[in-house]
């Protein structure tokens, strides 16, 4: 069986996924280092799932790639873009 997904959205997918997981693990190590969540809904998430707090994170990528024909590039990009801001600030409050 063949997925008829151009490339770009594959790529897009892959990028975003990839940074789904950057930003677990990096949100992850500050927590553990004594920083806070600031995303209210994800804070109520770990409060209420503890450790599997980033499995809804991962039920909603995985949603997305289902639907990835229907989901504008545009949106996709634009996701991407908001998540690497996300995870570069991740790294940069590890390393101060």
């Amino acid at each position: 069986m063949r997925l008829d997904i151009p490339r770009g959205r594959v790529v897009i997918i892959v990028i975003l996924a990839t940074l789904q997981i950057a930003d677990v693990v990096s949100t992850n190590f500050n927590l553990d280092h004594g920083a806070f969540e600031l995303n209210p809904l994800v804070e109520r998430l770990m409060i209420a799932l503890g450790a599997a707090w980033w499995l809804p994170k991962a039920g909603i990528m995985a949603l997305l790639a289902a639907g990835a024909r229907r989901v504008p590039f545009r949106a996709l990009s634009t996701a991407a873009a908001i998540y690497a801001c996300i995870v570069i600030n991740n790294i940069s409050q590890s390393l101060s």
